[in-house]
């Protein structure tokens, strides 16, 4: 659940979601996360034109056109529809748009000849054509991640801040190569995946892999028990362990 106009904090980015224009309604967003913004504005009509028609038609008020027209067009991507108006944008409102939105501009729900005649750059689907913006990392990302990460784990659920506190303290990244091997006896431990792919062997039991957000050591971590396995980097992997001794 979101409300309109009002921030949303997700894993350390904020969102700003509002309402578009369109047959069925629809919700746009903004998204700002490390100094870097993007915007997207789902199915709508946006035409300056074509909204003071319906505002003087009575179909919309002054103050849902202006809602409308304060799109972010300033952000450092810019993911807009087009199509075919009244129920999506016209590529002529996109055409007109500063060439300084223009470079930041990707079209979306349009054919690739419409996009090409009208001089639009469309976002390409699949994922070797993801969109990366290359933000800022802040001092306290790591935190809100690592955070983010306990509270997934059941043990770690209901923790207070001063718990918090104490598992930030505790925690410390480590990152291993795809094929990494260890093979040897650890305990005292809570280790959580923050990247990659991780396949862990304990005695008399079956293997497990584990991906982000999986967790293991939850027991070994509140007894200091000691236990042998093997782990292997299935890929390139990062590790956040917690340990209280």
């Amino acid at each position: 659940q979101v409300n309109i106009a009002e921030p949303t904090f997700l894993h350390g980015a904020v969102f700003e979601f509002f309402y578009s224009l369109h047959a069925l309604p629809c919700i746009g967003f903004k998204v700002t996360c490390g100094g870097k913004t993007m915007s997207y504005s789902a199915d709508t009509f946006n035409d300056p034109d074509g909204l003071d028609m319906l505002e003087k038609r009575g179909i919309i008020s002054e103050a849902r056109k202006q809602s409308l027209l304060n799109f972010p067009w300033e952000c450092d991507v810019v993911l807009h529809e087009c199509g075919v108006p009244p129920i999506h944008t016209p590529a002529s409102t996109l055409q007109k748009l500063p060439e300084a939105v223009k470079n930041n501009l990707y079209a979306v729900h349009i054919a690739d000849g419409a996009a090409e005649e009208a001089g639009l750059r469309k976002a390409v689907a699949g994922f070797e054509n993801t969109i990366v913006i290359h933000n800022n990392t802040r001092p306290n990302d790591l935190a809100i991640q690592t955070l983010l990460l306990c509270a997934q784990a059941d043990i770690f659920r209901d923790a207070d801040i001063n718990q918090c506190i104490h598992l930030l303290q505790m925690s410390s990244r480590h990152r291993y190569r795809c094929g990494y091997e260890f093979n040897g006896t650890m305990g005292g431990v809570f280790f959580i995946i923050s990247e990659g792919v991780l396949r862990v062997e304990r005695d008399n039991k079956e293997p497990i892999i584990l991906k982000l957000g999986d967790y293991f050591g939850e027991i070994s971590a509140m007894n200091g028990g000691m236990e042998h396995m093997r782990l292997t980097a299935i890929t390139n992997v990062e590790i956040i362990d917690i340990n209280k001794f």
